[in-house]
Parts: structure tokens; sequence; C-alpha cells
């Protein structure tokens, strides 16, 4: 039992060295986000930090406007947590890779 752990342990490790190596080409750089939801959670972020988040979304689904998951998906919370560390292009540059290999986790 206590191999398989290792085992698990040692890919996640692994998957995660093979996903973050093309990174340090990106930290020079300003802007490193690439996808839509990024840019969509680090404005959730920014209004959770600020304290503005409210139930409707005013820039998505015009002129009807979406409503937001209340309470605010703990991927705001994460991201509002390490934005305190580090910028917040990076937060969400790093966070779906290393989130997509929970997977490996039972």
């Amino acid at each position: 039992m206590k191999l398989d752990k290792k085992i698990l342990f040692f890919i996640f490790f692994l998957i995660l060295i093979i996903k973050l190596k093309d990174f340090s080409h990106f930290l020079n750089k300003k802007n490193v986000i690439t996808g839509y939801d990024a840019f969509y959670f680090t404005r959730l972020t920014e209004e959770l930090i600020e304290n503005q988040y409210e139930k409707i979304d005013t820039l998505r689904d015009v002129p009807d406007f979406l409503e937001r998951p209340f309470p605010p998906p703990l991927i705001l919370y994460i991201g509002s947590f390490f934005s305190r560390i580090f910028p917040k292009e990076y937060v969400y540059a790093f966070l779906p890779p290393i989130f997509s290999i929970f997977f490996i986790f039972p």
C-alpha cells in the first residue's frame, strides 16, 4: 500500500514538472494568461478582493445579465489567497496545470 502511494506521488510530481517546464519562458513577460476562463476568473477574483462581488454579472449576456454563482466558487478564494503573494496573471496561469493533475487522486 505504501509503495502505491509513493508511485502515485512520483507520477504526480513528474506530470507537474512536465506541465510547468515551459513556464520559465513566460516569467519575464507581463501577461501570461492564455485562456478565456483565466480572464473571467481574474476579474471575479479582483471583485471578490474588493468586496464588489454581486449576484448579477453586468458584463455578461447583455441586456439580460447572468446571475453569478453564490456563494463564490472555491477557485476564487484560492485565487484571492495566492494573489496576495503573486501577481494575478501568474496565479491563473499556474492554477489550471496544477489542478488538472489532481484527477489521479481518487
